[in-house]
């Protein structure tokens, strides 16, 4: 499992059922991904904005394409045997939404 691209496992805990989820390349925007990436390297100053532009650009997505779409259209599940270990993948994705969720952003777009 060290092709390119996103792809998620998800495992049921109760029965050990798991699958292999695939996105089409291209169908997360790049943007989404570098205002993402630029994260770490802003300063104390710039984060706040920076996580601001990223929630906006993100939801923006999901409204306006992300859940106009079927997901069969860009996503693509197949059952898998899989035990959880850790895993050799250079790619493994930082969890920006929770590393940073105590910054006090700029404008907070769920109270207007």
């Amino acid at each position: 499992m060290s092709e390119n691209g996103v792809w998620y496992i998800l495992q049921r805990i109760s029965t050990g059922e798991t699958v292999r989820v695939t996105e089409d390349s291209g169908f997360f925007p790049a943007e989404i991904s570098e205002a993402e990436a630029s994260l770490f390297a802003a300063t104390k100053e710039e984060l706040p904005e920076k996580l601001d532009r990223l929630r906006s650009l993100q939801d923006n997505w999901v409204k306006n394409t992300l859940l106009k779409t079927r997901p069969a259209n860009h996503y693509h599940a197949r059952s898998i045997e899989h035990k959880w270990r850790e895993v050799p993948y250079s790619n493994k994705g930082m969890r920006t939404d929770i590393i940073f969720k105590d910054v006090i952003r700029c404008h907070d777009a769920y109270t207007g």
